[in-house]
Order: structure tokens, then C-alpha cells, then sequence
């Protein structure tokens, strides 16, 4: 019985050390948006619009919503990525954002805006929150648990477009990579 409840007590101790060692995580900073998905650093963005029945109700109109373009900017307005269409794209089609800037650098973890303009309507944006990769020597990310609240969901006004936000994989943590290639012979 002693050693279950020394057992136990080393464990929440070895959890309370982790959980003080968690500083990637920003918790309850007041820049934050009310209402944000969170992504880590190494993840890509998927993202399409969502044009719900009652779209068509409450504007009284048959026309389906085309995208024109999207971009990404941070809480201060600065545009980080932009990308404008040719030919607009269906409220159905995937978008990707494998959170790099214009100029082709990784954006640091915080808060951003994905932004999509439409031919019918004002711009549709949701808020993500970029958080550290935690990766150590390149193995593993994140050994330790993140305690931060992972999103905070709102729910969308009735009839009012929306983006639907979901990880598209993952990229590499690390710089660089190595391949050893070898060969046994008898």
C-alpha cells in the first residue's frame, strides 16, 4: 500500500514539473480572439467554406457564393500570405495553408486570420492560433502534454457563411533531415 501511494505521489509530482516547464502554450494572454482553432507550428491548415441551407434563406438568394481569394493576416493587419484566383473557386474546394509567409519563411506561433473574399458577400474569417512545435533534437514534439484550452468554439450566426478549419498533415520540425543508405554483403 505504501508503495502504490509513493508511486502516485511521484507521478503528480513528476506532472506538476512538466506542467511548470510548459511554456510554449501562452494561456490566457489578452491579445487572444474570443474564439480561435489552435494548430501547431508544424501542421498544415486545410480550410473551405461552409455555405449552410439557411444562407439562402435569410440573404433570399440562389446564388452560391464563389471564392475569389484568401489571405492570412496577423492581429496588428499586417498580411503575412495572400493569394488572389484567376477563375473564382467553389464554396466546396479545399484550401491549404501550410503556414508559410509570401515570402516563403515560416510564420512564428501567435495569433492569425485566415481571411476568404467571395463574389457575393463581404470577407469570411476565422481565427487560429499557432502554437510551438516543441520539438526536441528532432525525435518527438511535445513529449510533455500542452494544458492550454486546444480551441475555443462559437458557434456561427444563423445563415452566415463560415470556414471550416481541419489539420492537413504535418511538415517535418526539424531543418534538415539524414538518410544513411547501406548495404551488407556476405
Amino acid at each position: 500500500m505504501r508503495r502504490a501511494g509513493l508511486g502516485v505521489l511521484v507521478l503528480v509530482g513528476l506532472m506538476a514539473l512538466a506542467a511548470s516547464g510548459q511554456t510554449g502554450c501562452e494561456c490566457g494572454t489578452p491579445t487572444e480572439p474570443g474564439c480561435y482553432t489552435t494548430f501547431r507550428s508544424n501542421e498544415i491548415v486545410e480550410f473551405s467554406l461552409t455555405v449552410p441551407v439557411e444562407y439562402f434563406w435569410v440573404y433570399d438568394t440562389g446564388v452560391v457564393p464563389l471564392v475569389t481569394g484568401w489571405w492570412v493576416e496577423r492581429p496588428d493587419g499586417i498580411i503575412v500570405k495572400h493569394v488572389t484566383f484567376t477563375e473564382p473557386r467553389g464554396h466546396n474546394v479545399l484550401f491549404l495553408w501550410d503556414l508559410s509567409t509570401d515570402a516563403g519563411g515560416a510564420v512564428e506561433p501567435g495569433v492569425y486570420r485566415i481571411v476568404l473574399t467571395t463574389t457575393s458577400t463581404g470577407p469570411i474569417s476565422a481565427d487560429i492560433k499557432i502554437v510551438s512545435c516543441c520539438c526536441s533534437l528532432c525525435w518527438s514534439c511535445c513529449w510533455t502534454p500542452c494544458l492550454c484550452q486546444p480551441a475555443i468554439y462559437c458557434p456561427p450566426a444563423c445563415g452566415e457563411l463560415r470556414l471550416k478549419l481541419a489539420s492537413a498533415g504535418t511538415r517535418k520540425c526539424c531543418a534538415f533531415t539524414m538518410t544513411i543508405y547501406g548495404e551488407f554483403a556476405p
